[in-house]
């Protein structure tokens, strides 16, 4: 089969290649319209007069034939059927055209539109953003400085709210840390805590020591005190124990149970500073009454006229009262400095390598501790074991409140215990007092605010009356030591002797 090629509206019907060669050879075949093949070649033919429809009738609006022109549609304007669907194309095109061109400008306004809405949105939001920024850098900046701050002297109550208030940008408070990264974080904070209090401890301490080392005393070991065991060196500055007696004469002044021995110089006011070298493994070394009971089993306690400290199995320190007082040493002390203060009533002593307070005749010093509540099992003793801090804060379960409060707590009272600080009594700022000797402060925050020198009273919290500096009381009314008025009060006032102590079991000192 083969296909059509030309339709030919004369004839009414199609032809192929070869069948269309009469048309174009034959002369009357030449005068018919041929057009593209079309299979509805029907609707191409006036169906009144069966000649093709070359007409366009614009009265009517249809196509007609030429003789439709003599009857029917006689007088109207009519027009070439080609040149009508020609116009008609290209109105069409301009409709088109038109209507893309109308679609097109409408779409761009409105795009126009959105992206100048979007363009002020984002010109917004920048806007919004560098001012943000802007806010967060001035806050980093000042916990930059903050933290700065913590390589200086500080209150220790600022590095508290530094660590338990930090400062949140609007983009780092919507960060979320795990509870495992929040742990960490946590004993890390507390470590460092624990580092800043501990040089702070140092230093404060250190200041201290040199200040009472002002008052150091040449002391020698006095041999009629000597237990027989002891040997003392020529210049008399060393002793040990021989663990073998001695035939020496036994004196009043001589103990003859316990190998103890006395300083040959007693004082009796002011205040003395000496130190002493030890090893071995059990030692006991302070200050005695000159009155103290040499015969005997010795029980060494303030109310016998003994204020010292001891060494027992070989790491076991403790501080002697009615019973003694277990002291927590980091190291272990080579040499021990003692300070006598007769007017404030005060024993205290260092370990002077380490530079850090041990022990103090007159309140309670030392580490905070937390011991085990549990009973051992099958009796009533405590089990006493000490439990670090971070694990009792872990299994505290405290609200963050409750922890920024006793960790605040537990800074104030390190910095009144350990640090020598007090509230000043102007700007309830903590002051720390340079001098432990002088009772007359200084605050320098009130000092600059008054525009003067403001001194206020160790002892009574209040400015200070009278000359300065003294160690005893200000001028103002009611100011008072008890300490001091209790030995006011003694009857051994005036005549009391104090001399160096130190008992050896299975050790030796040096002066």
């Amino acid at each position: 089969m083969r296909t059509a090629i030309k339709s030919c509206l004369h004839c009414g019907t199609s032809f192929c290649e070869s069948h269309l060669e009469p048309h174009k050879t034959a002369e009357k075949l030449k005068k018919h319209k041929l057009i593209n093949p079309v299979k509805n070649l029907e609707e191409y033919i006036c169906k009144n007069h069966e000649r093709p429809l070359d007409l366009y009738c614009r009265f009517d609006q249809t196509a007609i034939c030429q003789f439709c022109t003599e009857c029917d549609h006689k007088n109207h304007n009519t027009v070439p059927l080609e040149k009508e669907s020609l116009q008609a194309k290209e109105k069409e095109i301009e409709e088109n055209i038109k209507f893309f061109q109308d679609t097109f400008d409408r779409s761009n306004a409105e795009l126009l539109d959105l992206m100048e809405e979007k363009h002020k949105e984002t010109e917004r939001r920048g806007e919004e953003l560098i001012r943000e920024l802007d806010e967060e850098i001035v806050e980093l900046k000042k916990r930059q400085s903050e933290l700065e701050q913590l390589s200086h002297p500080m209150d220790l109550t600022q590095i508290i709210s530094l660590l338990c208030n930090p400062i949140y940008t609007n983009r780092s408070k919507n960060i979320s840390i795990s509870a495992l990264e929040h742990g960490g974080i946590l004993r890390k904070t507390i470590s460092q805590l624990q580092s800043v209090l501990d040089e702070k401890m140092k230093e404060a301490v250190g200041r201290e020591l040199r200040s009472v080392q002002h008052y150091a005393v040449d002391v020698t070991f006095d041999p009629d005190t000597a237990h027989p065991e002891l040997m003392l060196s020529d210049n008399g500055k060393n002793v040990w124990n021989t663990g073998k007696s001695q035939k020496i004469p036994d004196t009043p002044k001589r103990f003859d149970y316990c190998s103890c021995i006395l300083g040959k110089e007693g004082f009796s006011s002011q205040k003395f500073y000496y130190e002493v070298q030890v090893s071995g493994t059990e030692w006991d070394l302070g200050v005695a009454k000159e009155s103290i009971d040499r015969k005997g089993d010795i029980c060494l306690n303030p109310e016998n006229g003994y204020w010292t400290i001891w060494l027992r199995n070989r790491n076991e320190y403790a501080a002697n009262d009615r019973s003694p007082i277990p002291l927590s040493l980091k190291e272990k002390p080579v040499k021990v400095g003692v300070f006598v203060d007769f007017e404030e009533g005060l024993v205290s002593f260092y370990d002077v390598e380490a530079s850090s307070l041990r022990d103090d005749g007159s309140s309670p010093m030392g580490q905070h501790k937390f011991m085990c509540p549990a009973l051992k099992e099958g009796t009533v003793q405590r089990c006493n074991a000490e439990w670090p801090y971070v694990e009792v804060r872990r299994l505290a379960v405290l609200t963050q409140e409750e922890q920024s409060h006793f960790e605040e707590t537990m800074a104030v009272l390190a910095a009144a215990e350990y640090c020598e600080h007090k509230t000043c009594p102007g700007c309830q700022t903590f002051v720390e007092r340079a001098d432990i000797t002088n009772l007359c402060a200084m605050c320098t925050i009130c000092t600059a605010e008054k525009g003067r020198t403001f001194h206020f009273c160790w002892q009574c919290m209040r400015e200070w009356k009278g000359p300065g500096p003294r160690s005893d009381r200000c001028d103002n009314s009611g100011c008072t030591n008890p300490d001091i008025e209790k030995l006011a009060k003694c009857r051994y006032n005036g005549h009391m002797a104090t001399y160096i102590f130190v008992c050896l079991s299975r050790s030796s000192v040096v002066m």
